[in-house]
């Protein structure tokens, strides 16, 4: 079975952020398993091959598809629940999910709801590990700062919550 991962490569480990595979070795019965070494917490962990779907993990999205992911952070997202403990549950499999688009949709509805009222502690958290994590994805990419690419990101937010208060006037005259 070909790996899926190649020792140096950067993957992404959904609710635990940006890792590094330190290793790749043959696990039971020939199938590869992969050692990672978390950014954020120096934790170590080792994923069987045949688990990498489950987990989500995945490796970091590609120099072709940053400007999508940066372009995206403009776009309005879709509306987001009005249930907490719904709202809540869909943001957790957003950010279980690992994927890309859904962290940016999580990161966009709870950055516009926080102008609307303030986020409970549960949001917050989760509104700022999401954001963290794009960040660093988008920054390793781009072989760039950290604080750059917050600056960055921070202003397409800053852009999108104007925007959305303008159609909110104009909806209202």
């Amino acid at each position: 079975m070909k790996a899926l991962f190649k020792v140096n490569d950067y993957v992404v480990y959904p609710l635990h952020g940006i890792g590094i595979v330190s290793n790749v070795f043959p696990g039971e019965s020939e199938e590869e398993r992969y050692r990672i070494k978390l950014i954020d917490s120096n934790m170590i962990i080792e994923i069987p091959g045949k688990s990498v779907e489950q987990t989500g993990l995945r490796k970091i999205i590609t120099k072709s598809k940053i400007k999508g992911v940066i372009d995206s952070f403009s776009e309005p997202p879709s509306s987001s629940q009005e249930n907490w403990r719904i709202r809540l549950q869909d943001n957790i499999e957003k950010l279980k999910s690992g994927n890309v688009e859904p962290m940016i949709t999580l990161i966009k509805q709870l950055f516009l709801r926080n102008k609307q009222r303030s986020l409970s502690a549960i949001e917050r958290s989760q509104y700022e590990n999401a954001f963290k994590n794009i960040v660093r994805e988008v920054s390793i990419v781009m072989k760039s700062d950290e604080k750059a690419v917050n600056q960055m990101l921070s202003s397409k937010l800053n852009e999108l919550s104007e925007n959305s208060e303008d159609k909110v006037e104009k909806n209202k005259a």
